[in-house]
């Protein structure tokens, strides 16, 4: 419970792989608790698959090797293909079939991870990668995707604690959340009360998950503390007439936030990324790349940065380009439920980019309090706190 409350990651890294990581000592219950049991769990509550709502759903499967492996793969991929001016002959990038054929060699080494000096040899022999860039890309196929793609010790803490591949819908969470407040049984998730000369939907038998009401006690416990001693309480605590059981988390997003005018940003920021080159330079480029390709080279944004590359004769990177892009802020989750000892209402709220968890938090308070109809006469309850 007190894992939970603290939002402790270390206990939790110790719970998933049956380990106390400081000692090196077992728990002594490592048939009992794995990763894979954890997953079949988060299975049973519905996370990672479709919730059966009436409206078209976006769900990721949930975390595997074999997920990762293939994630991994398609990224590096991907960042290939985005490289491919600096990587390889104009004769290459510039043929997309020629260019496919080669990323699929290199990448089709990722489950193998050959050593360095092996994945050199490979490229140089097997791949029309330029010969000055061989040993540039196998490091960064190397140490950057086929040491990452394999699961290791790493992604069992980041399953435990939620981070790494775990990738949730609001809605996903929101039946969650219901489900542990309903005693383990899952219901249907739906919008539509009936259609006309149909009658109302008939919803099917709830689906009972394999978790003890002793279990499910003792995370609603945790869940509970958090508003009344852990990251929730200066929202909820001793001012707050309803006993509420909740959760907040941070997930993060990497990458850099496109601008909507890719244009517009590389003239601003010219001076500074390519101090040699005009406009005018990086205009003829693109004038050649869109003349020559006009299916590829649609639009001058998503022309602008390859003719920048080429009009730099090659020695800009699409990092340097991207440097004064901005990066994204953390997005933050708050679970919860009320009333704590009988829930009637579960609450999601994520913020993108809404950078603490505190934010969220307010909007689940919002929510309760007006569901619950909390009088708002109710003098200590502060209603007009604003997110941040």
């Amino acid at each position: 419970m007190e894992g939970i409350q603290n939002s402790c990651n270390y206990y939790f890294y110790c719970i998933a792989t049956g380990k106390n990581w400081k000692t090196g000592k077992s728990l002594g219950y490592e048939d009992n608790i794995s990763i894979e049991k954890i997953m079949a769990v988060a299975e049973e509550f519905g996370l990672g698959s479709e919730t059966g709502i009436e409206l078209v759903e976006t769900t990721t499967p949930l975390a595997s090797a074999e997920r990762k492996m293939a994630a991994t793969r398609a990224s590096l991929w991907y960042t290939l293909q985005a490289y491919a001016v600096e990587y390889f002959p104009s004769s290459v990038y510039n043929d997309e079939d020629r260019l496919k054929e080669n990323l699929d060699i290199i990448c089709s080494w990722i489950e193998e991870n050959p050593d360095r000096g092996t994945l050199i040899s490979r490229i140089a022999e097997q791949t029309e990668v330029r010969k000055s860039k061989v040993e540039a890309v196998a490091d960064l196929c190397k140490y950057s995707f086929f040491n990452q793609a394999q699961w290791t010790v790493g992604d069992e803490f980041n399953i435990a604690i939620g981070q790494g591949d775990n990738a949730y819908t609001p809605l996903q969470m929101a039946n969650y959340v219901a489900t542990l407040g309903n005693d383990g049984k899952r219901n249907q998730v739906n919008v539509v009360k009936g259609i006309e000369d149909e009658g109302e939907t008939v919803k099917p038998e709830p689906y009972q998950i394999d978790v003890t009401e002793e279990e499910m006690a003792t995370v609603l416990e945790g869940m509970r503390r958090v508003t009344t001693n852990g990251t929730l309480a200066g929202i909820y605590g001793s001012r707050f007439p309803i006993s509420v059981a909740g959760k907040t988390g941070t997930a993060e997003k990497d990458g850099y936030i496109n601008p909507k005018d890719e244009v517009a940003y590389v003239k601003k920021h010219l001076s500074q990324i390519a101090p040699s080159l005009t406009w005018e330079d990086v205009e003829k480029e693109m004038e050649k790349l869109m003349k020559s390709d006009p299916k590829k080279y649609s639009t001058e944004n998503n022309t602008v940065d390859t003719a920048l590359i080429k009009a730099s004769g090659n020695k800009l990177t699409q990092s340097q380009i991207n440097r004064f892009k901005d990066t994204y802020d953390d997005f933050a989750w708050t679970i919860a439920m009320a009333p704590a000892d009988n829930p009637k209402i579960a609450v999601v709220a994520l913020l993108i980019q809404g950078k603490t968890s505190y934010n969220a938090g307010i909007m689940t308070r919002e929510v309760i309090g007006d569901y619950l109809k909390v009088s708002e006469d109710y003098a200590e309850v502060d209603f007009s706190t604003k997110m941040q």
